[in-house]
Formats: structure tokens, sequence, C-alpha cells
């Protein structure tokens, strides 16, 4: 592969990224009404394999080890399967496309609590009062909101998605640092 490739690529990559990212709530949205959550998922993760089965053709990355093949697995099963997979859900039960992106939102929140304790990493006095404006943001949307019934399914879901994108990310920063993400 040639410099010039990777180079754009590296340039282009966090638009597609945010393009691909945001839009996935809004379509979730819309195919849910005619969709299984899980199949749903599966059926856009099919797409993904192709994407990065060709990503992985082409640019020949160096592929991880046993250990690092299960850490991967790990860190997708609770990222896109768990995360995406209780997003899709909670959309399905009445939680607006915009309020299920939201609760796992606090992600950065929950995030960095813990990997103050388990990571080492250090929160500054700034980061904490952004981060307790996010919260309180938050609870500001969802009161008075309906928490039972239908919707408590939703919510629970998205509460899922929360607690799994952070074990995810905080699972793949630890262990998976190392590892290409053309490969992993």
């Amino acid at each position: 592969m040639n410099k010039s490739f990777e180079e754009t690529a590296a340039r282009l990559a966090p638009a597609i990224f945010v393009v691909l990212w945001s839009t996935g709530f809004i379509g979730t949205k819309y195919v849910i009404n005619n969709a299984e959550p899980l199949t749903y998922l599966a059926i856009r993760m099919a797409f993904v394999v192709v994407v990065m089965t060709v990503i992985a053709v082409v640019a020949r990355p160096k592929w991880p080890d046993r250990t690092g093949v299960f850490h991967s697995a790990v860190a997708g099963i609770l990222v896109h399967g768990f995360y995406l997979g209780g997003t899709a859900i909670a959309i399905a039960h009445s939680i607006p496309a915009g309020l299920s992106a939201l609760i796992p939102g606090l992600q950065p929140i929950l995030t960095s609590t813990i990997a103050n304790r388990w990571l080492g990493e250090r929160v500054t006095p700034l980061q904490w009062g952004g981060l307790v404006l996010g919260l309180a943001g938050v609870v500001l949307i969802l009161h008075n909101r309906p928490m039972t019934g239908e919707a408590g399914w939703g919510w629970l879901a998205s509460g899922v998605s929360l607690i799994s994108i952070t074990l995810g990310t905080l699972y793949q920063r630890r262990y998976c640092n190392a590892i290409d993400w053309r490969a992993g």
C-alpha cells in the first residue's frame, strides 16, 4: 500500500466515522419498525464484515495472536454486541432514538470514573466539572419521562448499552491497545 493512500485514509477516517456513527441511531429508528432489533443488527454487522474484510485484504495488517484474537472478541462483543444490541432493543421498546443515544452518552462519565481506578488514569477537576454538567443535563432531559411498562424495558436496554460500551472501552484500552484495528 502506498504512503499517499494511508495519509488520505488517515485524514478521511474521522469524518467517515462521525457520519457512520451519528446516522446509526437515525437508521435504527426507521428500520426497527419493520424488523426485529437483533435481526437488523445482524444484517448491519454482516455489511461491516464485508467492509472490514476489504480493508484487511488491502491493508494487510499484522494479525494478533490467539490471546489478541480472544481479547478483540471480548471487546467486540461488549461494544458492538451488547451496546448496539441494547440500543436497538431500547428503540424497539419505544425509547426515542435521541434518548436511546443519550443514555450510553453517559459513557465518558462512567468510563472516566472507572478508568481513574482501574487504569490509573487521573481525571482533572475541570474534566470532573464537565462530567457533572453532562450528568445534570441527562437528569433534566429524563425528568418526568415514563420509566415503567414497555418504556421500562427500553430504559433497561439503554442501561445495558451504557455499561457494556463502558466495559468494552476499558477492556479494549487495557488488553487490545497494541492490536491493529484493521485486524482486530
